[in-house]
């Protein structure tokens, strides 16, 4: 019987990078969902993010091509950042049972109705109304009154915020964005300092 083996083969220079990118565009994803319908698909992204954003401090030590001594600054540089922060030691932990037991669930969803527009015309108008955080069109308004009558139109839409029981002091789009920040400052500092 032949035994494979594979050989290990060093991490490209910049996939710390490419991670993180990747990472930002399932934030902006997590970021546009507010239809308390697509619950399933919130977590499938959450659990992408966490993935996306946990081959970042993998990456990250193990790159080649830079200046000597990366591997020692980037692990001690985030264990200064589990001990500072409870939200990154938090995100260490969600990754851990992401990756390996199941998927992340959010403990609970606060749904709200927010106002995202409201304007005041005379007359007859139509206008188109866009959503203030995507920017996709989400109505087209007419109104026909006479010239003299003014009209205040006001748009709202159900939103939907997804918290963990154990982290209930922000919803879990605010936690992944104030991780992602904190990786890229990891890896901007490491390229700076190792180029």
């Amino acid at each position: 019987m032949t035994r494979l083996s594979r050989k290990r083969q060093p991490t490209p220079k910049s996939e710390a990078a490419k991670s993180l990118g990747h990472a930002r565009t399932l934030l902006q994803r997590l970021e546009e969902i507010v239809d308390p319908g697509q619950e399933e698909y919130f977590v499938n992204c959450l659990n992408d993010f966490l993935r996306a954003a946990r081959t970042v401090p993998e990456f990250l030590p193990k790159e080649s091509g830079h200046a000597a001594g990366l591997k020692p600054w980037t692990e001690q540089e985030i264990r200064k950042v589990q001990q500072l922060e409870g939200r990154f030691e938090r995100f260490i932990t969600l990754r851990r049972i992401s990756t390996h037991d199941c998927n992340v669930q959010p403990d609970r969803g606060d749904i709200c109705v927010e106002a995202f527009d409201k304007v005041t015309m005379a007359g007859s108008f139509q206008r188109e109304v866009r959503d203030a955080v995507t920017g996709r069109l989400v109505a087209h308004e007419h109104v026909f009154a006479p010239p003299e009558v003014e009209t205040t139109l006001g748009s709202t839409r159900v939103a939907i915020k997804y918290y963990f029981a154990d982290w209930p002091q922000e919803d879990i789009v605010t936690f992944c964005g104030h991780v992602l920040r904190t990786l890229e400052g990891l890896v901007g500092r490491a390229y700076s300092l190792f180029p």
